[in-house]
Order: C-alpha cells, then structure tokens, then sequence
C-alpha cells in the first residue's frame, strides 16, 4: 500500500480500497497516533523524573539520620544558594546630605550573602563589623555566637552565616528585604535608624517601616 512521508495511506490508495477506509478513517488513524505518542512522552518523562531527582533531595539523602536544620543548610546552601548583596546603612560625616553612606557586603559573584531556602544568609563576623563600625573601612569582628540563640546560622569552610532577619531584629535594627530582587536586602542599624529621627529624615520608606515595626517611637 502507497504511504506518504508521514506513515498514512495515500488518498490513491484509500480510494482504491474502499473497504478499509470505511472501517478505519484517517483522523481515526491520526488520534491513534496521538494516543501513542502521549503515552511515549508520559513514560520518558516518568523515566527523566526518576533519574533526575530534585537538587533539594538530594542534598536531604546525603545528610545522616539525626542531623540538626543547621547541618542541613551547610550541605544546601552553597550547592544550592544563590548568591545576593547586603546594604548595610552606616553613619559617615562625610555624606554632607544625609550623614548616612551604604557599604556593600557581597556583590552577587562571591562570598558573603546568599539566598538559601527563601532565607538570605551573611558573613556573621563581616556584617557585624559593618553594622557595628563607623570606619570607612570595617575590620572582621569576632562575635559571641552564644549570644545569638534565636538567630539561625550555619557554618560553611569555618565561616558563620546568619540569618540577615533574624539577627537585625535581635539588635533592634531593620532588615528591609529589596522589592526587585529578593536575594539582595538592606540593613539599618538602630543607632542610623535614630540618626534619621534626631535629623528629621522621616518621610524614606526606611523610616516608616521601622516605625510600623515598633523600632522607633
């Protein structure tokens, strides 16, 4: 039987046989068809799933019965993570306007800052110093983890992270996460955030968020 380029009979030959086309029509064949090739797609696509399992489950399997959220996110989070930046809003005579100049903890490439499991993380000593210092160039603090009870951390190459929300609100500071990229986040110190009070810059977004979360009076 004369077929086309695509597997059907031609239109010669199911004229000539005009039995078989009675019986079995060409959109028949065509659903048949249909109805193959789903269920050849179902069963590759079941197969991709099961070798392929999820990055996230896997990193879980490697980890031994037993082990606390902060074995877990040591394993995750730099597999998994995805590297943000940390504002950190610092008091600086120099900035003649405001008195207030930004210093950058991580930049998106490297170490420092990183978004894991919806949480972003920092350098514990790093973004302590910067909340902490007003020099125009932080020094590496050393800081009493057990101080920090509520304050989620991790250790990674012997570097602790903390959760950035967590610990600013432990200082009483204001974690504002950014509305465009939720990696990345600015920190407001409390003794900045009275600098905006006593200097009368009250109307920022800054100001008002940390109003509305009891952080100022």
């Amino acid at each position: 039987m004369p077929i086309n380029h695509i597997g059907l009979p031609t239109r010669s030959s199911c004229a000539r046989r005009g039995s078989i086309r009675a019986r079995t029509s060409i959109g028949e064949v065509c659903a048949s068809l249909l109805v193959m090739c789903g269920a050849c797609t179902s069963s590759e696509n079941k197969s991709q799933s099961a070798q392929q399992p999820e990055g996230k489950d896997s990193v879980i399997a490697q980890l031994p019965a037993g082990s606390s959220l902060a074995d877990s996110l040591s394993v995750a989070c730099p597999k998994t993570g995805q590297r943000g930046s940390v504002l950190v809003a610092r008091l600086d005579s120099t900035e003649a306007e405001t008195g207030i100049a930004f210093k950058l903890l991580g930049d998106g490439a490297g170490p420092g800052v990183v978004l894991c499991r919806d949480v972003i993380y920092a350098d514990l000593r790093a973004l302590t110093a910067m909340m902490d210092s007003s020099d125009a160039i932080p020094v590496r603090a050393s800081v009493d983890t057990a101080a920090l009870r509520n304050v989620q951390m991790y250790v990674h190459e012997g570097v602790p992270y903390a959760n950035v929300a967590q610990l600013a609100k432990s200082r009483r500071a204001l974690f504002f996460p950014s509305r465009e990229q939720r990696q990345d986040a600015t920190v407001w110190p409390r003794k900045t955030l009275l600098h905006l009070k006593s200097a009368g810059l009250t109307q920022g977004a800054a100001y008002k968020a940390a109003v509305r979360e009891g952080l100022l009076p």
